[in-house]
């Protein structure tokens, strides 16, 4: 029977192939969704793909790299800008031989790692789901195993959940030794970047916000440098201690040793070439400055950018804006429109959406209504502007966690946060 519902197999992917063309053309995104075969899945892919000869060419590579190039900040001031060009290229004096023992011994066991465990157990808190006694009690001892620095970040957050409360207030000093704490134990991950990150949002008044947010870009580029160096020495993890109940050989201890101290050399060659990573890369927006914009000044990480009026900016998560007290301090979006900054202050992204015009939030709430309706190209627009649209998202998803397009906009949300779970509870789990 193969033969006879093989043509209208191949009818159905052409049409669907022409469909993804025309999207494609009209730049926008295209998801198959429903029951489709895989059969009728890989005649579409065969047929835009090789039949008709979309894909990567010579001047894509080329675009790709000219766009390369613009986020390092060779042709503008982009968020992830060429390491080199930063105020310190030394890797910290906290990341030791030490450090990456236990970090490799972390990541040669991913599935009892903590890490792991407390970023799902504390995403599904986050979210609303009940979490058992136990689960409860698990997580807190996680917690407290962090360290005093850290632990108390993390036992602070589980109990402001817990009782429905906004996370606490975290001082500059408190936010900075936990950074350093967490390079000292080696609970060095992208993840623990991206949370301490996170708690940007409750610093306390008066902080040195450029500081902060300078010394967990040297963070995240710790998380990454330890990856690249790990590969670059090559060294394989020790699969052989469920073989004896004495623990690992001696041969093995010392084959440990000589990969940390060289993991250490490589990780101080290669940290000058080695960005922030998804934090310096994803959730970003262009603006333009506007010609009252001459107040305002970038920093990001060591450096300072001052832009003129008319330049177009691409501002991240890890940049912080200062504005002259006095000067006027104005920017333009394509689609926000006029945005005028509070002078004499210095904002971080989590401070954006408070800038907003009226009429600017009542069309970011109008997208995130349509997106949770399941709007994609709604979705695609916010996705564009998460800096300021992020606290309206996570609003409607409290609002509505089982909204047909819920799922998308948790995944946009995610780019932002870099929340890795975010689920929604079943409504008899929910707290």
């Amino acid at each position: 029977m193969k033969w006879i519902t093989a043509p209208f197999v191949l009818v159905l992917a052409g049409v669907l192939a022409t469909v993804v063309l025309w999207r494609m053309t009209t730049g926008r995104r295209t998801t198959l969704r429903g029951r489709w075969s895989p059969r009728v899945l890989r005649l579409v892919a065969t047929l835009v793909v090789v039949v008709v000869g979309v894909g990567a060419t010579a001047s894509d590579a080329r675009a790709g790299e000219g766009d390369r190039r613009g986020r390092r900040g060779d042709d503008d001031p982009s968020p992830a800008t060429d390491p080199a060009a930063t105020a310190d290229d030394r890797l910290p004096e906290t990341v030791t031989e030490a450090a990456i023992a236990v970090w490799r011994q972390r990541t040669g066991r991913i599935r009892s790692d903590l890490i792991p465990t407390i970023a799902r157990q504390l995403g599904r808190l986050e979210s609303g789901a009940a979490l058992e006694a136990k689960e409860i009690e698990r997580l807190r001892a996680l917690g407290g195993a962090c360290g005093k620095e850290l632990g108390a970040l993390l036992l602070g957050h589980i109990d402001a959940t817990l009782a429905g409360e906004p996370l606490p207030v975290v001082s500059e000093a408190t936010l900075l030794g936990a950074i350093a704490a967490s390079e000292l134990r080696g609970l060095i991950d992208p993840w623990m970047s991206a949370y301490l990150w996170r708690r940007c949002a409750r610093l306390e008044d008066g902080a040195d916000v450029p500081r902060v947010l300078a010394r967990l870009e040297v963070n995240a580029r710790v998380a990454a440098v330890l990856i690249r160096a790990n590969a670059k020495v090559a060294v394989p993890y020790n699969a052989r201690a469920w073989m004896s109940k004495a623990g690992p050989r001696r041969e093995d201890r010392i084959r440990e040793a000589e990969a940390g101290a060289a993991m250490l050399v490589a990780a101080r060659e290669l940290f000058a070439s080695t960005d922030a990573g998804t934090l310096a890369r994803e959730a970003t927006v262009s603006l333009r400055v506007a010609d009252a914009g001459a107040g305002i000044t970038i920093r990001r990480g060591g450096r300072v950018i001052t832009p003129a009026a008319g330049d177009v900016i691409r501002l991240g998560r890890l940049d912080a804006i200062e504005v002259a007290p006095g000067a006027p301090a104005a920017v333009e979006h394509i689609w926000l429109g006029d945005l005028i900054l509070p002078t004499g202050r210095t904002l971080s992204v989590f401070d954006l959406p408070d800038v907003l015009p009226d009429a600017t939030a009542a069309r970011i709430d109008d997208a995130v209504t349509r997106a949770l309706d399941d709007d994609i190209d709604a979705a695609d627009r916010l996705e564009l502007v998460l800096p300021f649209a992020h606290r309206a998202i996570e609003a409607g998803l409290r609002e509505r966690p089982d909204a047909p397009g819920a799922a998308r906009l948790r995944s946009v949300l995610a780019v932002f946060d870099e929340q890795v779970v975010r689920e929604s509870a079943p409504p008899g789990q929910r707290r």
